[in-house]
């Protein structure tokens, strides 16, 4: 079932577990508080809107592969600079 839902839909794949990478950077940041963090309302701002970010995508890519592909390029600029700033 799991299998079926990803077959042939490698933006799903990547956008599943664009999702997962924040969730778990979001996680580590908050059991783990001595983070050298500059700022850390900063930090856990800019990644819960990253996660946000990326469970949109999540669902886009469900829904529309050509939306989808549309913001290749953009979603891979934001990834970039979210995780270059974090």
């Amino acid at each position: 079932m799991i299998a079926s839902a990803f077959e042939n839909r490698s933006g799903r794949a990547i956008a599943f577990l664009r999702l997962v990478l924040a969730v778990i950077f979001l996680s580590a940041l908050y059991l783990e508080p001595a983070q050298p963090v500059r700022d850390w309302v900063a930090g856990y701002s800019l990644l819960s809107a990253y996660a946000l970010w990326a469970a949109m995508l999540l669902a886009i890519a469900w829904q529309s592969w050509w939306l989808e592909f549309k913001l290749r390029t953009i979603s891979f600029l934001i990834d970039i600079v979210v995780f270059s700033t974090s």
